[in-house]
């Protein structure tokens, strides 16, 4: 699955969580462990999120879609640690 994971998000260079949920079926939250695993290893980052709600106390609390504000991007190999 991880495999799978990150070939995805290589063909698009990044992805949201909420695309990555959509895509693959499986709630963002089940999805959260796997795309750490992956940014551990240095094969996808997060990017950080702008936030669209104008508020600037944190957009987990503060978006109704958290899903969809979280985006990964693909590492290439000469980017890795």
């Amino acid at each position: 699955m991880l495999s799978a994971i990150e070939s995805y998000i290589r063909s698009r260079q990044s992805a949201s969580l909420k695309d990555i949920s959509i895509h693959f079926s499986i709630h963002p939250e089940a999805l959260e462990p796997m795309l750490g695993i992956l940014s551990r290893k240095g094969r996808i980052r997060i990017l950080p999120a702008a936030c669209s709600s104008g508020s600037c106390a944190g957009c987990a609390s503060a978006c109704a879609d958290r899903a969809a504000m979280i985006f990964y991007e693909y590492c290439e190999d000469d980017e890795r640690e």
